[in-house]
């Protein structure tokens, strides 16, 4: 099975084939608008790893949730 995987934004196209070659997300990255709140903690509760933008807040509540998670970069 493929490690699970939160994107919170759109990356560029290669790189999101890349991803969805190698990852399983969990869930739709968004494209213009950040995410919701809701939205990041939905998204980080069954993934391995997550890549997030500086403007998605990555705090105690969010880690608390995300009981699978390794790794996170931004």
């Amino acid at each position: 099975m493929k490690p699970a995987l939160y994107v919170s934004r759109m990356l560029p196209p290669a790189v999101m084939a890349s991803v969805r070659e190698r990852f399983r997300l969990t869930a739709p990255p968004v494209s213009e608008v950040g995410p919701s709140r809701q939205a990041v903690i939905e998204g980080m509760r069954e993934a391995e790893a997550a890549i997030t933008t500086l403007t998605e807040q990555i705090d105690d509540e969010v880690f608390k949730v995300a009981s699978h998670l390794k790794i996170v970069a931004n």
